[in-house]
């Protein structure tokens, strides 16, 4: 099995708390070089500024999302290659509701899986939406070359 990178051109959604990992999450995948080819241009949007973004090189911050873009939010997400779901102890329903959309009868091993991502400190459940992947590569956590690579399976 080969081991899947991150393909680019992609879109990617990060979703979590303030203080859950993000920005952490998304400089680690720009260290290791992680999208396979290596984008020319990377534009990060954000809400509050981060010191950690004084280590990041060879990037454009915007504070915020551009207005074009707002109005669009929905079929961004909706058409995205990838999600990155961290732990968000004030909305369950958040992570429920996707389990409804992406696996309506088997919502439960989508909510396990993220369940069991998450149980550490800074843990996220990585999703792979892209039409091509094979289902047993979709739902994974651990995507870095210090970590354990954990995939989900259904069952």
């Amino acid at each position: 099995m080969e081991f899947p990178t991150i393909q680019h051109p992609s879109s990617m959604l990060i979703s979590g708390p303030s203080n859950s990992g993000k920005t952490y999450f998304v400089k680690k995948l720009l260290d290791y070089e992680m999208f396979k080819p290596t984008p020319s241009k990377i534009i990060w949007c954000y809400g509050a500024n981060q010191t950690l973004f004084d280590e990041i090189s060879n990037v454009e911050f915007i504070d915020g999302l551009p207005s074009y873009l707002r109005a669009e939010f929905r079929t961004i997400s909706l058409n995205a290659s990838y999600m990155c779901c961290f732990k968000n102890v004030t909305d369950k329903m958040q992570m429920a509701s996707l389990a409804k959309q992406m696996y309506p009868s088997q919502t439960k091993y989508f909510q396990e899986s993220f369940k069991d991502a998450t149980l550490v400190a800074y843990g996220y459940l990585f999703i792979d939406l892209r039409p091509e992947t094979d289902e047993n590569l979709r739902l994974r956590t651990g995507l870095f070359p210090e970590d354990e690579n954990i995939f989900y399976q259904p069952r």
